[in-house]
């Protein structure tokens, strides 16, 4: 694995594998960027090559098709650059790209140069009128089973339109595959009544339904197979409300999560998530404690629209003041 500078200045991760066996030798890369839509780092492009020892030539695939080299280097090119390894890892061994001749050193500089925040807002006086926290706790509070809300990142806004059906208990019919099929614009509509934010359905490119995905888009409706599944219970904590200005506040969340099904299938109990965190961590059976995650760091945005408040984010990246204002 290693960082690369690519031609638009951007910093890209490479990942690179080399297998060889009876004589035929395959190269794979992937390739990860942060686009500015979105919050995580996504695999933009992938390849490889296939050689058969000469005997044939190289084979060459790109993003899982087959092509030509020169197509392959020129999708190629704007990846290429600078490039500095930060793992390589073998069966056997693992060699990590970092300068060790110096740690105390290295590290102290690094500490020095930290700043107590990413931002000018957390740490400054929290916000203390009962009635203005109670109602920005009361509508995060609507989403305590939520880890992200971020409504331009498309694999997140998916999620939140699935939710927001769930929830909203809209009117439907069925198809004749046994899926509920839901009004694209009853869906828009109760998307901006819950976020005060207007779906984008074309730009977020929703799955058609040959993708065979539980939620999928087509022609103006959307189609939802019935299916049950499940996550992590999550027992939340909001701390701090922050005011960035008279229509913006910044909260600061603790989360505990568990997996209470996975618990509860191994040991044959009935006990509930809000059972188990009623009680101290350290009272846990052992068996119960290997499926808790303690103490995850949330942060979220609430905006005023119309004087109602609207969660505009929500996730474990503790935002910069820019990114704040943004909203």
């Amino acid at each position: 694995m290693s960082l690369v500078k690519g031609q638009d200045g951007r910093t890209f991760i490479k990942m690179f594998s080399n297998q060889t066996s009876q004589g035929t030798t395959v190269d794979k890369i992937w390739i990860y960027a942060k686009e500015p839509s979105n919050s995580a780092m996504e695999l933009v492009i992938t390849g490889y090559t296939i050689d058969n020892n000469n005997a044939v030539g190289i084979d060459y695939f790109l993003d899982g098709e087959v092509t030509d080299q020169a197509t392959y280097d020129t999708a190629f090119a704007p990846y290429t650059g600078e490039e500095r390894s930060i793992l390589i890892s073998n069966f056997s061994e693992k060699k990590y790209g970092f300068d060790y001749t110096s740690p105390a050193s290295n590290v102290g500089t690094v500490l020095a140069a930290l700043l107590p925040s990413v931002n000018s807002i957390v740490g400054q006086e929290a916000l203390l009128e009962k009635k203005k926290r109670e109602e920005i706790i009361g509508a995060l509070g609507e989403f305590n089973t939520v880890r992200r809300i971020h409504h331009q990142d498309k694999r997140v806004v998916q999620s939140l339109v699935l939710d927001v059906i769930q929830k909203a208990n809209l009117d439907h019919e069925y198809s004749d595959m046994s899926e509920m099929v839901f009004d694209g614009a009853s869906v828009k509509e109760k998307y901006k009544e819950t976020f005060g934010v207007d779906l984008d359905i074309e730009k977020m490119n929703f799955p058609s339904r040959d993708s065979q995905s539980i939620m999928s888009y087509e022609a103006g409706k959307f189609y939802i197979y019935p299916t049950g599944f499940y996550f992590d219970a999550i027992d939340r904590h909001f701390q701090d409300v922050y005011k960035v200005r008279d229509d913006l506040y910044y909260v600061t969340i603790l989360d505990n999560e568990f997996n209470h099904t996975e618990y509860s299938l191994s040991k044959d109990t009935n006990i509930t998530s809000e059972e188990m965190f009623a009680q101290d961590f350290a009272s846990w059976p052992k068996e119960a404690r290997i499926w808790l995650k303690p103490g995850i760091q949330r942060y979220a945005v609430v905006k005023y629209m119309d004087g109602v408040p609207k969660v505009q984010y929500l996730g474990a990246q503790n935002l910069t003041d820019q990114q704040i204002e943004a909203f």
